[in-house]
């Protein structure tokens, strides 16, 4: 009769990464678009569970933690090592208790908020800026040096958000439509992905199915051919 032994101990833990798919399509932390291929990520506890003088791991209970990436992003954190502060993830279960799940981020609605709100505010600029330079126009007496300043100020100013602070603006949108873009790519690289391993899958059940059906027929000739 075989010993069974189970060993556990805090410091025991199983790593699970797995395939998901979701026909609902999932807001992820740090993605601007929904995902219907997600990378789901376990760490649970675990035991040694000895038996046939064979050690085999087991996960018990519910993962402490549980993330979804997306594929972009799980191929990021795999070959970006020690850089920055890491990749970006969406927490779903922590101690075996469900996350709320993670808001969606319109990163074209946020830019266009954006940008519509510093072009109010260069509007307001340039509206006390002809205000005064108006008033100065038209009185008699000759401006003073603080009066110069405020329009130079102005001016400047006007200049530094025409010059740089909008093509930063834009800048910043086209990398962020990059990154959208290459977000969508990797979705869709993500269901070919599965489409292919389900199709390579089935096709293979079929072919061993077929060979299963080859060797009942040799066997049936070969068993014939020995009784005659």
């Amino acid at each position: 009769m075989d010993d069974f032994k189970d060993t556990e101990h805090e410091s025991f833990a199983m790593l699970d990464i797995s395939r998901v798919n979701s026909n609902r399509g999932q807001n992820l932390f740090g993605s601007s678009i929904k995902h219907s291929n997600t990378i789901c990520i376990k760490i649970s506890p675990a035991k040694i569970s000895r038996s046939l003088n064979r050690d085999w791991f087991r996960a018990i209970k519910l993962p402490y933690i549980e993330i979804e990436m997306s594929y972009s992003q799980f191929a990021e954190a795999i070959t970006s090592l020690n850089h920055g502060e890491g990749v970006p993830v969406t927490l779903t279960r922590l101690n075996g208790r469900d996350i709320e799940p993670c808001i969606q981020f319109d990163k074209r609605q946020q830019f266009e908020a954006e940008f519509e709100s510093k072009m109010l505010a260069i509007g307001e600029t340039l509206r006390i800026l002809t205000k005064n330079t108006e008033k100065l126009l038209n009185s008699k007496k000759p401006p003073t040096k603080s009066e110069k300043d405020i329009i130079l100020n102005d001016i400047n100013s006007l200049k530094q958000e025409i010059e740089k602070n909008i093509p930063f603006i834009q800048q910043s949108f086209n990398k962020q439509m990059d990154k959208t873009v290459l977000e969508a790519k990797g979705e869709v690289e993500g269901f070919m992905m599965h489409k292919i391993i389900s199709a390579g899958l089935e096709g293979l059940q079929n072919e061993m199915k077929m060979l299963g059906n080859d060797s009942e027929e040799i066997l049936e000739l070969d068993v014939a051919s020995d009784a005659k």
